[in-house]
């Protein structure tokens, strides 16, 4: 007997949808537990970034360091889980664990390594690209400048007036720092005044007394380039630095002093020109104490010119008004006075702001009082008509008594509150409260000694 087969070709393919359809759900819960780029918002199934590793991490989970720190720490004091384990099965844990965190530290130290390399080659790649932009946007600005300097320079030649253009280049100066040399004394040529042809002397002598510093450094060094003594190089390296405190830009007298001259120049040239022949020595001495009294000239040189420069910068004023006359007095005058305007009217600002903040506290912290004031008002009226009938009566013999002070106060800050109320315009119900109160608590504290 033959058995027929029979093709259950479409039941099959019915059931494979079925199982599909089924089965999606649990796949896509799966590949985004398992992957890490935007997790279920990724429109891929898989991730390209989805590893074995990925998969076995999630069904079998593994310590973490701080976990496996935890457990070496219970199983090496016996506590927890390991209780009541014996000291070998102790022993094998603690090997395991160990081991473990070896490699972990193991693997964390290669992904560091591997990050540092990928960090360096991306600084490498990105360094070119970032000088060339710098350079690029370096140059622009340079070039921006000099052009903003050529406009300025066109604009001083082409004024006829020369206390305009006397004003102009004082204008530019009070807002750079004295120095030697550069667009400062470029500027200073085209001030027409009696302190600017002053001050540019004191500057120039500066600059000799500068250069005669330096030079001086550089002959001691030379005179104990060829000598053994204690302290040299650092002598040497002091000596060396001596431009670090002088410049075109001034003097630091003090700190050279302090720094240099005294912990190193002169303490160890001094124990040296002892031991020296005296022509070498005197040579030396001269050449040290010269170096010391051209630099604490130069210091006092510095000042005079700070000092002539600050009266410089206070004539800017008188020399704008005569290079634009009583129009420009009357603008600065003008700008003053809105400067000022501007002020008083950022104090007023603020002060209705806090007048507004004030009383809308004010008002919030009295709606919640008129519920408490209203009624209280009432049995205040109430009990003063029972009062003034008692005080009639034929029986009553008034005596006046000291009135208490905590009623008498408690009135005055009712009228410092009512006062408030006036003064910021609130004239509703609770302010009408307020005025009934005090009507009928002023009858009582009028009475104060004759009730008590």
């Amino acid at each position: 007997m033959t058995i027929e087969k029979k093709r259950y070709w479409l039941r099959h393919l019915i059931l494979i949808i079925v199982i599909a359809v089924v089965l999606f759900p649990m796949v896509w819960l799966i590949s985004t537990s398992v992957r890490r780029d935007q997790a279920a918002f990724s429109p891929n199934l898989f991730s390209t970034r989805v590893t074995l590793q990925h998969y076995k991490n999630l069904l079998f989970p593994e310590r973490s360091v701080q976990r496996l720190i935890l457990d070496i720490q219970e199983a090496t004091y016996k506590l927890g889980r390991f209780r009541d384990k014996s000291e070998k099965s102790i022993n094998n844990t603690v090997e395991k664990y160990l081991n473990k965190f070896e490699a972990l530290m193991s693997e964390s130290k290669q992904i560091a390594s591997d990050l540092g390399t990928s960090f360096a080659s991306a600084d490498e790649v990105l360094g070119a690209d970032i000088d060339k932009k710098m350079i690029l946007a370096l140059n622009r600005l340079r070039e921006e400048d000099l052009k903003l300097i050529d406009e300025k320079l066109e604009e001083l030649k082409n004024a006829e007036d020369d206390n305009v253009k006397s004003a102009a280049a004082l204008e530019i100066l009070s807002s750079l720092k004295p120095s030697t040399n550069g667009e400062f004394i470029f500027f200073l040529d085209n001030v027409k005044l009696d302190d600017a042809l002053k001050l540019k002397s004191f500057l120039r002598d500066f600059d000799k007394m500068r250069i005669g510093i330096l030079n001086a450094a550089t002959n001691l060094s030379s005179l104990l380039d060829d000598l053994d003594f204690e302290m040299k190089s650092e002598v040497l390296e002091s000596l060396s630095r001596t431009s670090e405190y002088i410049s075109t830009n001034g003097a630091e007298y003090s700190q050279w002093r302090k720094n240099e001259y005294y912990k190193f120049i002169r303490k160890y040239i001094s124990r040296l020109e002892k031991d020296l022949p005296e022509d070498l020595s005197g040579k030396i001495k001269n050449e040290r104490e010269g170096l010391y009294n051209s630099f604490k000239a130069a210091k006092a040189s510095w000042d005079e010119i700070e000092t002539l420069f600050k009266q410089l910068k206070d004539e800017l004023k008188t020399a704008k008004t005569k290079a634009l006359g009583t129009d420009y007095t009357d603008y600065s005058a003008a700008i003053e006075e809105l400067s000022d305007v501007e002020n008083e009217i950022s104090q007023k600002e603020k002060f209705i702001e806090q007048s507004l903040a004030g009383r809308a506290e004010l008002r919030e912290s009295m709606s919640v009082a008129i519920p408490i004031l209203v009624p209280e008002s009432g049995r205040l009226r109430s009990l003063k008509s029972v009062i003034e009938k008692a005080l009639e009566g034929p029986n009553i013999k008034p005596t006046e008594a000291e009135k208490p002070e905590e009623l008498s106060d408690f009135y005055k800050r009712l009228e410092s509150i009512i006062a408030d109320f006036k003064q910021l315009g609130y004239k509703d119900d609770i302010y009408a409260a307020l005025l009934n109160i005090e009507s009928d608590l002023g009858w009582f504290v009028e009475r104060a000694g004759i009730l008590t």
